[in-house]
């Protein structure tokens, strides 16, 4: 089903099944699932925590001069 992933579909695939799971999925089993090599999963996942990281720092940047703003 997933074989063939290219690297910039991995991250979104494994967003994708992080965000349907209610368990935590280790990195083995989202390999497994995506057909790739856990070496593979776990590099897109580094990378999705990274960007999800700068998107949290993004998003506290809006807040806090949203809130300066209405202070004014």
């Amino acid at each position: 089903m997933f074989q063939g992933l290219q690297d910039n579909q991995l991250k979104g695939a494994i967003e994708a099944m992080l965000f349907v799971t209610d368990e935590p999925v280790g990195t083995i089993a989202l390999a497994d699932m995506l057909e790739v090599e856990p070496g593979q999963a776990e590099r897109a996942l580094v990378e999705l925590r990274d960007q999800l990281e700068q998107e949290k720092l993004e998003l506290e940047t809006l807040q806090a001069e949203y809130e300066e703003e209405k202070a004014a």
